[in-house]
C-alpha cells in the first residue's frame, strides 16, 4: 500500500505494463543468470509472500542459505532471508494447524 502511495505521488504512477507476474519473471531470469546474487533470492522470495504464494518464497529462501556472504551487504540480505523464512514458516505451521 506504502509502495503504491508512494508511486502515485512521487513517480507519478506505476510504469506501464508494470506487473506481479513480470516482475516475477524478471527476477527468476535474473537469479537464473547470476545464481550467487542472495539480492536476487530475497527480492523473489517478497514478490512470492506478496502475491501469497507462500511455498515457492519458502523454497527460494531455503535456497538463499546455501550461498555463502561475502560482503557485509550481502550478510545483511542473508540475515533478512532467513527471517523472512522463519517468518513464513511459523505462518504456514499455524495455517496447517487450522487446517
Amino acid at each position: 500500500m506504502l509502495e503504491r502511495v508512494y508511486s502515485e505521488l512521487i513517480l507519478g504512477g506505476m510504469p506501464g505494463g508494470a506487473s506481479s507476474t513480470k516482475a516475477v519473471d524478471a527476477l527468476k531470469r535474473a537469479h537464473e543468470l547470476d545464481p550467487k546474487r542472495i539480492q536476487f533470492c530475497y527480492d523473489l522470495a517478497r514478490v512470492y509472500q506478496n502475491q501469497r504464494q507462500f511455498d515457492e518464497a519458502i523454497t527460494v529462501l531455503v535456497d538463499s542459505q546455501k550461498l555463502e556472504p561475502v560482503t557485509g551487504e550481502e550478510l545483511e540480505v542473508s540475515r533478512r532471508c532467513r527471517n523472512l523464512l522463519q517468518q513464513l514458516a511459523r505462518q504456514k505451521r499455524g495455517r496447517n494447524e487450522v487446517e
